[in-house]
């Protein structure tokens, strides 16, 4: 299997077709991201294509090819914060389909509800969340994608955690 940054050199040297090799490898990953935070999943799989379209029309911007899916998931949050204050609205809570289905019902209530809060957080928010516990990115992860400081990620998820603690009167 080659690397994204093969993949996107021989792109650029003239094999457009190879595209659909980053779009496999990369579709899930960015999907996963553009649910948690757009309800809709027809929104969502729009957003996709915009996103996909988006890089590779400027592919040959991308300083560092090994860099691919960073650079993806950048697009894909620009996107999504876009989309979001366009549309100026607070999708409501869906359960991810991709996700497995979760047997206890207690745990599953659980889940409901933390996504129900979550869908009422601010588009950034919501955001970061979704990097951080769909995406497994660490704080630093976070910055460098978003392109702030790591303390200022940290803080804000801080602030989510605590948000979503006192909504669902979880006591620390």
């Amino acid at each position: 299997m080659r690397n994204d940054g093969e993949i996107v050199q021989s792109i650029l040297a003239g094999r457009p077709e190879r595209f659909a090799e980053l779009v496999d490898r990369h579709a899930p990953a960015v999907f996963r991201l553009l649910r948690a935070a757009i309800s809709h999943r027809q929104d969502a799989e729009d957003l996709g294509q915009e996103v996909f379209l988006a890089a590779y029309r400027s592919l040959a911007r991308l300083k560092d090819p090994d860099r691919f899916r960073a650079y993806l998931m950048r697009i894909a949050s620009r996107r999504i914060i876009d989309r979001l204050r366009r549309k100026k609205r607070r999708p409501d809570a869906l359960p991810l389909e991709d996700e497995p289905a979760i047997e206890n019902s207690e745990l599953r209530a659980t889940v409901r509800a933390v996504e129900e809060v979550v869908a009422t957080l601010p588009a950034p928010a919501r955001l970061m969340f979704a990097l951080r516990h769909h995406e497994g990115l660490s704080c630093k992860q976070i910055a460098r994608l978003l392109n702030r400081p790591a303390g200022t990620i940290h803080s804000q998820l801080f602030r989510t955690h605590a948000a979503i603690r006192s909504a669902l009167e979880v006591k620390e």
